[in-house]
């Protein structure tokens, strides 16, 4: 047991940690490879996508990051930003956009936010600071303590701060590719219909609060009529 406990929570967090500050190009590949085995297990192989790919183009016009889309099955309203390039998108995120562009490219925006800032990657650091700190400083009672509290803290996605620089650089991705920013706040707003909020765009900060950060940001004014919860 004492062997596993300096394995997990030393010698790999330790691993990991170098690997992302000399080797930052081999971690992305390993755990962007790590993170695809284990949405292709549970959801089954990505699908292409004709529209997303077509405003997934635009949006990176002259922009210094490359990535690629895919499809998975499922309702979740969710998308994945994996640190290697990749970015899968739910079929149920795919159809709260319906035939809205400015809301698709939101989402797409969105994420690119993520992958340009590489969050994932700041997300590894810390997880794996945490983790060896643990190892090394735990004991005993302290230690579970200590492990659950690590738990609670790097078992989410982003933080509030990546997710609000996402939105911030989405803005700008939009704006350059003929896109109408206001559809991701549009978005945000639909998303804020389901409780508790669900995915990459339920995060906090809560939906709304980003939708009047964004309308605000924009020099737009709020829905005259809030939206009204979907049936049970």
């Amino acid at each position: 047991m004492a062997h596993l406990f300096v394995l997990f929570f030393i010698a790999l967090p330790l691993l990991r940690l170098l690997l992302a500050i000399a080797w930052p190009g081999l971690l992305k590949k390993l755990e962007g490879r790590r993170a695809e085995r284990s949405l292709v297990s549970q959801f089954g192989t990505g699908r292409a996508d004709p529209r997303i790919d077509e405003i997934a183009t635009r949006l990176l016009v002259n922009q210094p990051i490359q990535a690629s889309f895919q499809v998975l099955s499922g309702p979740i309203k969710n998308a994945i930003t994996l640190p290697n390039g990749h970015i899968y998108i739910w079929e149920g995120l795919l159809e709260e956009t319906q035939d809205d562009e400015d809301m698709l490219a939101g989402v797409l925006a969105h994420e690119l936010g993520h992958l340009q800032h590489e969050h994932f990657l700041a997300r590894v650091q810390w997880a794996a600071m945490a983790r060896f700190a643990l190892g090394i400083i735990g004991g005993g009672l302290v230690r579970q303590l200590l492990q659950n509290a690590v738990a609670t803290i790097i078992t989410p996605g982003f933080s509030r701060a990546q997710e609000l620089e996402a939105d911030e650089t989405a803005i700008g991705l939009m704006e350059s590719a003929g896109y109408n920013p206001a559809g991701l706040a549009r978005l945000l707003d639909s998303m804020a219909r389901y409780s508790p909020p669900s995915g990459m765009l339920g995060s906090h900060p809560e939906p709304r609060t980003r939708a009047g950060r964004i309308r605000t940001r924009l020099g737009l004014e709020a829905p005259k009529t809030a939206m009204t919860p979907p049936p049970p």
